[in-house]
């Protein structure tokens, strides 16, 4: 990754990231995500284990899991000095400094994670997105992962773009560029970013040796309103309204996703690409 590309985009985005969750479609997805995580990481099967949370930022995830899997450990890594920082206050406050190794690094290198250290990794809300060469990540979580283990990532679906810049009456050419170059650009603040379909992520993790790989679609059916993007997640969108104040319909909600998810014929219906995948 070219760190001076972004290095302004998260230095911002290091500020609220973690309250994202405060807009309730954000907190929908995050669910979404935490139920695929519990469906292959085995609740009572973590003593001993290592979760190498790949690209994760602030730590919002590592701190997240350790409410379910108080038994791993747990290694950071990111190339954002924002992110990390930010990151070990959260692990100060919620008395994780012991438990989590924290690596600052480009995930297209990741030489300073041994070989064969990790039992699982993740990578949530699409890091590989941010990558000018996504294979290199896909070999470098190969290499760490231990046989057997599980790499859970993320990344933003191509055709969910080719959707929104449509819908949103972007220019012909713009969204030429997207179908061409499978690259979008979300707003003048953000940089340009990889898409994926299912089939071409699940490409990217066989090249480099992954086995029984499993696609989801996060989410497939709920769509975001345009205040669900607001920079300090203070606005909300009427889907994010309606999910926060009926706790009966976000039930549901939940559940209708993670019926459907994960069929092939819906998994490219997603906002994002999420794939397990396993060494």
């Amino acid at each position: 990754m070219n760190s001076n590309r972004f290095k302004d985009f998260f230095k911002n985005y290091s500020g609220n990231v973690d309250s994202a969750d405060n807009q309730f479609f954000w907190k929908l997805s995050d669910e979404i995500v935490l139920r695929i995580i519990k469906n292959y990481i085995p609740k009572n099967g973590c003593r001993g284990k290592v979760v190498l949370d790949a690209g994760g930022g602030t730590g919002r995830w590592i701190v997240k899991l350790n409410k379910i899997y108080k038994d791993c450990d747990f290694i950071l890594f990111d190339n954002s000095d924002d992110m990390l920082a930010k990151a070990e206050q959260n692990f100060k406050k919620e008395g994780l400094l012991n438990n989590v190794k924290i690596i600052k690094g480009d995930l297209e290198k990741m030489d300073s994670v041994p070989n064969e250290s990790a039992d699982y990794a993740i990578s949530i809300y699409n890091p590989i997105s941010f990558l000018l060469s996504p294979q290199k990540m896909a070999g470098n979580l190969y290499r760490i992962i231990k046989k057997g283990g599980l790499a859970v990532v993320m990344g933003q679906n191509f055709f969910n773009a080719l959707t929104s810049k449509i819908n949103s009456l972007a220019s012909v050419s713009e969204i030429k560029n997207t179908k061409r170059r499978h690259i979008v650009k979300w707003g003048a603040k953000v940089p340009e970013l990889k898409v994926f379909s299912k089939e071409t992520l699940e490409e990217i993790f066989k090249n480099s040796g992954f086995r029984d790989i499993t696609s989801f679609g996060v989410p497939v059916f709920v769509q975001p309103g345009a205040e669900d993007f607001d920079s300090k997640n203070k606005k909300r969108s009427t889907i994010s309204k309606a999910l926060e104040n009926d706790p009966v319909f976000f039930k549901e909600v939940v559940e209708i996703e993670m019926a459907f998810n994960g069929l092939s014929s819906l998994v490219n219906k997603g906002m994002n690409i999420l794939i397990v995948a396993r060494k």
